[in-house]
């Protein structure tokens, strides 16, 4: 069983960005060193570091439970620049993981891209994205 990120009006529907848990952590730690983050460094990743010191857009997204829970409508709407332009540039430079033991970034572009499908579609709908 895996994780799928879906708009809160149709959860059973097919708009969804779905994947394994591991997967997801992996993709969540490659966003957050292309943003400057040492997810490791973090409270609730192992780490002491509070999140009020960051100004990432990305916070809402980093820091939430794996499962349950949700994502507003305005939160996926100041997510979705910053992410999509990380999924960019994986795409069009193919760096190295941030952990060399993980797959290259590049790999988690089309799961990012469906990720900001997902989210567009909250915000056009203003409704939130639920974890489940």
């Amino acid at each position: 069983m895996g994780l799928s990120l879906v708009p809160a009006d149709d959860p059973e529907g097919e708009l969804r960005a779905e994947g394994s848990y591991t997967a997801f952590n992996d993709f969540r730690f490659q966003v957050a060193a292309a943003d400057g983050i040492d997810l490791a460094a973090m409270d609730g990743y192992g780490g002491a570091r509070a999140w009020v010191t960051s100004s990432s857009p990305l916070v809402p997204l980093l820091d939430h439970a794996d499962s349950g829970g949700e994502l507003t409508a305005d939160e996926c709407a100041r997510i979705i620049p910053r992410l999509s332009e990380i999924l960019e540039l994986w795409w069009d430079t193919d760096p190295e993981p941030a952990d060399p033991a993980s797959p290259r970034p590049q790999m988690h572009v089309p799961y990012g891209r469906r990720l900001v499908e997902v989210m567009r579609a909250c915000v056009g709908r203003q409704v939130s994205l639920l974890f489940a």
